[in-house]
């Protein structure tokens, strides 16, 4: 099964969609599509209905607090909303409820849990630590489940500096793989920051940063000619 993540730089509004992105999707060839730092709305028709030309007859998107970002789930395959709970801040209210979305996912006699999120970029170190704490407990509460926890974490594991990043680390010395995936980048600057995190029983044969389709470029700090600022996650699992 392959998932793919992607974050769109809404950047808390409806900001516009590259008519390519319909290109840029058939060429990932997903199973399932999470799209994260996304803002639905009606001016959102034509992607969902884009999304169900190119076969994703499932879509379920996570529900807006204020004015914060939320995530969208696409599948080829039946979905439901899952019973995991985002974790709170209260001194940011709705910040971490609205980049969550937990859903079950229903293939071929078998589950798999998708945990697709965007960690929000807290300028307050206690505001972080509150946040990271709360997603590493969720995470080791599931790790029996075939879980899969998706999208632009705002983390490195393998940079020091990174504060989430540790909070990964601590995952992996628990038996959570991270696959480390294979280009430069995730986000245009040269950070690492978009992951995959998979409970027991699910390995990945492949991860890849996607930056680029032939010679179109489809992620980069210019929006004018990409589709984002972050490149597409992709990630081939088999549990």
């Amino acid at each position: 099964m392959r998932i793919a993540a992607w974050n769109m730089g809404h950047q808390t509004r409806e900001a516009p969609i590259s008519s390519r992105l319909v290109d840029a999707l058939a060429h990932i060839d997903a199973d399932v599509l999470t799209l994260n730092e996304f803002v639905d709305g009606e001016s959102r028709r034509p992607l969902h209905l884009m999304l169900k030309s190119l076969g994703f007859g499932h879509v379920l998107v996570s529900q807006r607090h204020g004015v914060h970002n939320q995530v969208l789930v696409a599948s080829r395959h039946l979905l439901s909303v899952g019973d995991i709970l985002p974790p709170t801040v209260p001194t940011n209210p709705g910040s971490a409820e609205s980049n969550f979305l937990h859903v079950q996912l229903k293939r071929q006699g078998c589950s798999v849990d998708v945990l697709a999120v965007r960690a929000p970029a807290y300028k307050s170190v206690a505001e972080t630590q509150s946040y990271w704490k709360q997603l590493r407990d969720i995470a080791f509460a599931n790790i029996k489940r075939p879980l899969v926890l998706i999208g632009d974490l705002n983390a490195d594991p393998d940079n020091a500096r990174s504060p989430g990043g540790a909070y990964l680390r601590e995952m992996e010395a628990r038996g959570f793989a991270i696959p480390r995936a294979e280009g430069a980048w995730s986000f245009w600057r040269g950070s690492r920051i978009d992951h995959a995190v998979l409970a027991l029983g699910l390995t990945a044969r492949r991860a890849s940063y996607l930056t680029t389709i032939g010679d179109w470029n489809v992620a980069s700090s210019d929006k004018s000619t990409c589709i984002s600022d972050h490149a597409a996650l992709l990630v081939d699992l088999s549990s």
